[in-house]
């Protein structure tokens, strides 16, 4: 059963003789890596900075996002949060990446605003798309299937009023027919009246045409379905490393936030976009290191051998690690060794992710000697 944690939680070990922890060396570092290949994810301004600073013309800029956005989710039920759809771009991106059409228009609506666009969000027939204004009109940029239209000169990104409308030119043979800009000048499409090459199911042409008839067209003035503010910061700290996997870690470690009470990929699991993260703390616990590393403790002390243990023998202890994970923990695993010379003495290992004011017994020794100390949630 996989469990859903808070971002930080409390680990405390208790001892009435002596508990050791192994030996880590651990460096403290904050490091952004951003190149052509990977925005900067941390917060909102960074990904625009990073994902269209270099990008002059406002249609350049919406292009890039354009792009950036269909990397970084697919078109599968959302996630879910207090009873609405995740619609943070740096929450979704680095998170989840699960959107359905009004999920990512909501994305795009608030990227744009940031980039200081006017946009607006739109209800089509069956379905929701966002638009753009810039260089005096509307530009509609469809990420759920991952299309751009033009107009029939071929270089202006059309608006939605555009693509329901009546049209022809010699792309169409001189037939003038509804969506025709739909139907003849998508440029994500193999053909016209052909497939959208980006959308992640079967979906043509035709089809997506019937979708912006004019009298499906619905306007949104109230609401753009944005939101925004989270940030991803790691913040590293002494004893902690974070490793991210962009693929699954394999049977066994399938963590993840549940969506509904179920496994969000369990819907298209075709997709594999599920990522997994590793966050290591390891601690080096000495008797100059011990307050550095420990958050709270009671009568216990630490050798340079890096054993933890209580100040007099027959006197109960406590030591506290307060730890902080990447993002969003799904499980944990507790590793040390342990030292317990008698029957009659105690260590046991409990966490809280309440601050402290619940905990959770999540492993207790009986063996006596020296053993693997090992606890999981």
């Amino acid at each position: 059963m996989v469990r859903r944690m808070a971002p930080s939680f409390w680990i405390t070990i208790w001892l009435s003789l002596l508990a050791g922890l192994s030996e880590v060396r651990a460096q403290v570092c904050n490091i952004k890596v951003v190149t052509k290949a990977n925005p900067d994810l941390s917060d909102i301004d960074s990904f625009l900075r990073s994902a269209t600073g270099a990008r002059r013309t406002p249609a350049e800029k919406c292009w890039a996002l354009f792009y950036w956005v269909h990397i970084a989710r697919r078109q599968t039920s959302p996630m879910i949060f207090h009873g609405v759809e995740v619609t943070d771009p740096i929450r979704q991106f680095n998170d989840f990446g699960y959107t359905m059409c009004s999920t990512v228009a909501g994305i795009n609506c608030g990227l744009w605003h940031h980039l200081g666009f006017p946009m607006r969000f739109r209800d089509v027939t069956l379905h929701t798309v966002s638009e753009c204004f810039y260089d005096g009109r509307w530009h509609m940029y469809d990420n759920s299937i991952s299309a751009i239209y033009t107009l029939c000169e071929g270089h202006t990104v059309a608006g939605v009023e555009d693509l329901g409308a009546d049209g022809a030119c010699p792309r169409s043979e001189g037939r003038r027919e509804m969506g025709h800009v739909v139907k003849y000048h998508c440029l994500t499409a193999t053909s016209p009246l052909g497939f959208f090459t980006g959308a992640d199911c079967a979906r043509d042409l035709e089809q997506e045409a019937r979708c912006f008839r004019p009298a499906g067209l619905k306007l949104r003035p109230y609401y753009n379905k944005w939101k925004w503010g989270h940030r991803y910061i790691l913040n590293v700290y002494p004893g902690a490393s974070y490793t991210r996997f962009y693929r699954s870690l394999g049977q066994g470690k399938e963590y993840y936030v549940p969506n509904g009470g179920k496994d969000p990929e369990s819907v298209n699991p075709r997709y594999r976009i599920r990522g997994n993260g590793v966050w290591q703390f390891r601690p080096k616990i000495t008797p100059t290191l011990f307050h550095e590393v420990v958050y709270d403790s009671l009568d216990v002390t630490a050798t340079f051998q890096q054993i933890i243990r209580p100040v007099e023998a027959k006197r109960t202890g406590y030591v506290t690690f307060k730890v902080q994970g990447a993002n969003i923990v799904t499980s944990q695993v507790i590793r040390g060794r342990a030292i317990r010379k008698t029957a009659e003495d105690h260590i046991e290992v409990a966490i809280s992710t309440t601050a402290g004011r619940t905990w959770e017994k999540v492993y207790e020794a009986h063996a006596t000697g020296s053993f693997p100390l090992n606890g999981r949630s």
